[in-house]
């Protein structure tokens, strides 16, 4: 079968079930080093042998409907479920063009810094450089760039796919830090049978 036929067929197949697989160069990993909402330091070889979701969130402010508490909740009642072998990375970042001057952020902002959670929350970041610009304004010399080294990473890894701002996002990466999955467009109970078949196959793996 031709070659691009076959990655075609895939790719459709992947669409039905809202997920595109990528496989991560070697050892691209090891050397990322995060930081949390807090400010400590997080280096991303820790996260081996655990299958690892990274969850961007649009920052929700008074203006919307999402209550963040609950929402944070959600998340740390799915890493519950498996403490022992998943992480959560929780990445917030302004939605692009949203206008935040006017809205109260502040029951975002309490749940961004919260203390004592089972989850990561990474510091916000600009995951989206240059969709930022707001209707009107006028274009920079300098574009802007990507301050967070991982999603620098996953984006060039995808090449030409593009994520889907206007739905849900989910990246979960493999316990040997070697491949990841995008997911778009699912709930976090849709996550959750996701992340089950992922301990399954750990399970399964070890018992090998």
């Amino acid at each position: 079968m031709d070659q691009n036929c076959l990655q075609t067929c895939i790719h459709w197949r992947q669409d039905l079930l809202k997920y595109r697989s990528y496989y991560l160069p070697e050892d691209s990993l090891e050397d990322i080093v995060l930081r949390t909402s807090s400010g400590r330091k997080v280096n991303f070889e820790n996260f081996e042998g655990y299958i690892t979701m990274l969850l961007p969130i649009a920052k929700t402010c008074s203006s919307s409907k999402v209550q963040p508490h609950i929402m944070f909740e959600q998340i740390e009642r799915l890493h519950s479920v498996w403490p022992w072998a998943i992480e959560i990375l929780v990445f917030p970042f302004e939605f692009p063009g949203a206008d935040y001057s006017n809205q109260n952020c502040d029951f975002f902002d309490f749940e961004y810094k919260k203390k004592g959670r089972k989850i990561y929350v990474m510091e916000e970041s600009n995951l989206f450089p240059n969709k930022n610009k707001k209707e009107g304004e006028e274009e920079e010399d300098e574009e802007e760039k990507m301050d967070n080294p991982l999603f620098e990473l996953l984006f060039e890894t995808m090449g030409d796919d593009t994520v889907n701002l206007n739905t849900t996002m989910y990246f979960v990466i493999s316990p040997d830090l070697m491949s990841f999955e995008y997911h778009y467009g699912k709930s976090l109970i849709q996550m959750q049978d996701i992340m089950s078949l992922w301990v399954q196959s750990m399970r399964n793996e070890r018992e090998l």
